[in-house]
Order: structure tokens, then C-alpha cells, then sequence
């Protein structure tokens, strides 16, 4: 029995409809043009398909460009070892998180987040659960006179230390908020053996945050590009395709 396509739907702030055809992994994607046209058969107009491809993968970077996607955004992976950041003078005091601290979370990144494409914003539920299960070792939150101005958090695998999520309120950019919250998550991960610490962020740098990770000495270990066309919304519903989507999935 041949298992229905799943293909996961979203919705990013800025209001587009985003339906994932093809997610992580490498080499020719098999199922493109059906997930293609289940997509499409439920696609709103001004909906986009989505694709991924590491940029080491010609095979499947080929494959969308010659199928009418075109490279909209990468996100790139950098890493650095262990060694001690130079100590920075930072506004107010880094103190680990709180239950009480999720709500300011989410409206710091609503704040550092607005106007930006390609995101969708996180309910606050999701942010009070994940504050509730974190470990406060791993989430450090700044604050100055009374207010958040950044957050980081972290989680820890056999091989690495991960920045999860990393934010510092518009104002309070280039004081050396986000370069006092890593060395401490630099500092941890020393006091757990990790060898590594690893992130996520933008490839083509939008707002300068690879510029500040490299000159912190953060490396390139991989890039992973993101590709896009428009759905074709005119697909026929009734053509006993299969139409499973999960909405909220971002």
C-alpha cells in the first residue's frame, strides 16, 4: 500500500503560506513532483513551496534550480573550540532564567524578530514550555534597570555545545551583550568537556550576525541553502491526489 504523501504547512509572520516539498537530506529528491502537486491542491493563492539543499550537493541543488526554484535564503553552521572570549563590559547582569521569565522572552523576540522574512514567530506557549523544561544552566538571560536586553540558550550533546537561540533587544545591539552571554556559554561548555560549540544563523548576513560570530572565532563547518517557487494553486483538487498538510509546523 503506497503511504500519502505528508507535506508540512506554515505560516511565517509575514503572512506567507509556506508548504515544505523537501526537507533536509542529500541527493536527488524522488517524490519532488508529487509533493509538488499534493501541495499545491491545498496551497492559498501567493502560497510558496519550499526546498532544501546543502550547498556541498550539486546533484540536488540541480535538481530545484532546474525544476524553477530559485535560492532565496542559506543558513550556514559555525563552530569554534573552547578557548576564553576576551572579557567584554556589557550593560546590566547576566542571571540564569526563571519560570517567571518566559513571557519577556517571547516579546524581546517579537521585538528583534519584527519586519523580518522567513520566520514565523513562536506561540508563547511554546516559550513558556520551553522555559518550564529547561535546565537554567543552559538559558542565561541579561537584564538592565529592570528590563530584558538578551538571552541566550544552549543544550549540550556527547560531541558539542549548541546555541540553540541567541537574541539581544535593537537598543542595546553592539555593547557587547551577545559577546558576554557567549563567553559564558564558552565557559560552560569548558566546565563540561564539551570540545565545541556550535550555531545556526543567517548565510548572506542581513544583519551582521555572522560578521560578530567570525570575528569571535566561530568557523564555517557547513552551509544548507533554501529554495522557493510559487505554488501552482490552479492544481485540481479532484485528481484523487492526497492532501495532508500540518499547518502551525514552522
Amino acid at each position: 500500500m503506497t503511504v500519502p504523501l505528508h507535506v508540512p504547512c506554515w505560516i511565517e509572520s509575514d503572512g506567507v503560506e509556506v508548504w515544505l516539498v523537501a526537507g533536509p537530506g542529500r541527493g536527488r529528491i524522488p517524490d519532488l513532483v508529487e509533493a509538488e502537486r499534493v501541495a499545491s491542491a491545498s496551497a492559498r493563492l501567493g502560497a510558496v513551496l519550499a526546498a532544501n539543499a546543502d550547498a556541498d550537493d550539486p546533484e540536488r541543488v540541480g535538481q530545484l534550480m532546474s525544476s524553477g526554484y530559485r535560492r532565496v535564503f542559506s543558513m550556514v553552521e559555525l563552530e569554534r573550540d573552547t578557548a576564553p572570549l576576551a572579557t567584554v563590559s556589557a550593560p546590566g547582569s547576566i542571571v540564569a532564567v526563571t519560570d517567571n521569565d518566559a513571557d519577556a522572552m517571547h516579546q524581546l523576540t517579537t521585538v528583534v524578530w519584527a519586519g523580518r522574512p522567513f520566520f514565523a514567530m513562536p506561540t508563547l506557549e511554546s516559550y513558556r514550555s520551553w522555559v518550564r523544561n529547561a535546565d537554567p544552566r543552559l538559558m542565561l538571560l541579561a537584564w538592565h534597570d529592570a528590563a530584558l536586553i538578551g538571552y541566550v540558550a544552549v543544550k549540550e550533546d556527547p560531541t558539542r555545545v549548541e546555541v540553540v537561540d541567541i537574541q539581544v533587544h535593537p537598543h542595546h545591539q553592539r555593547r557587547g551583550v551577545a559577546t558576554a552571554l557567549l563567553a559564558q556559554v564558552v565557559q560552560e561548555a569548558r566546565h563540561r568537556c564539551s570540545p565545541r560549540v556550535w550555531l545556526e544563523t543567517e548565510g548572506d548576513d542581513p544583519v551582521g550576525a555572522r560578521r560578530f560570530y567570525e570575528q569571535l572565532g566561530f568557523r564555517l563547518a557547513a552551509e544548507h541553502l533554501r529554495f522557493r517557487k510559487p505554488a501552482d494553486t490552479t492544481a485540481d483538487p479532484a485528481a484523487g491526489l492526497p492532501v495532508l498538510a500540518e499547518r502551525g509546523a514552522g
